[in-house]
């Protein structure tokens, strides 16, 4: 990592680069979390707008680790999955049928960004360090 200085000398901008090496064990897990996290954030945009270029595996694979993201990620912060439809089981049903060809590519892009999004909400949630709690109606 290098931290780039700009000094105007004699009427000429000179540009100075001073290096700061940062050891990784120094830096703490939530901070080096929260850097993966959003650059898996930014991988799936990213492949979401590249589609055309990935295989039919390559897809599966980035929905898989989307899948199993969003799934730790509401373990985390004590998100059970309850009754009714879930988002993430959709996903990873069509995660599961990508090779058979059952989709088209815009249905995945828009599995791609739902998982982007989902991953990006769970994450703020996280950082926030928001408490949630789950009523259970009694009827």
């Amino acid at each position: 990592m290098h931290r780039r200085h700009s000094i105007i000398r004699n009427n000429r901008l000179e540009h100075r680069v001073s290096w700061i090496n940062i050891d990784a064990s120094s830096v703490p897990n939530d901070i080096r979390t929260m850097t993966l996290t959003n650059k898996f954030i930014a991988e799936l945009v990213f492949d979401a707008n590249r589609l055309g270029l990935l295989d039919t595996y390559q897809k599966r694979r980035v929905l898989e680790r989307a899948v199993a993201t969003i799934r730790d990620l509401r373990e985390t912060i004590g998100m059970p999955s309850g009754p009714g439809r879930d988002r993430v089981l959709d996903i990873h049903t069509l995660a599961l049928s990508i090779e058979n060809g059952w989709h088209s590519e815009e249905e995945v892009r828009d599995a791609f960004l739902r998982a982007a999004g989902m991953i990006r909400d769970l994450h703020i949630i996280l950082s926030s360090k928001t408490e949630i709690s789950f009523v259970v109606s009694a009827e």
